[in-house]
């Protein structure tokens, strides 16, 4: 994971501030105990889920660029 994040950061294929925020959050995940509590999980999950969509809705959104009817 962590390398195609670098590969992605070095290929300028998404917006940078997009991908550093996937490697904090990547390294951030690995660093959060697994016995954590409920909140800190919940709130891992919630971020991974929000770094996913707006991957998602960058990618979406560059492939029908100019696709207007």
């Amino acid at each position: 994971m962590v390398l195609a994040l670098v590969g992605i950061l070095i290929g300028r294929t998404m917006p940078r501030p997009l991908v550093v925020a996937a490697l904090v959050y990547v390294v951030a995940f690995v660093l959060v105990p697994q016995d954590a509590g409920r909140t800190v999980v919940v709130v891992s999950y919630l971020l991974q889920v929000a770094l996913v969509a707006a991957i998602g809705w960058y990618g979406l959104r560059a492939a029908t660029d100019g696709e207007r009817p």
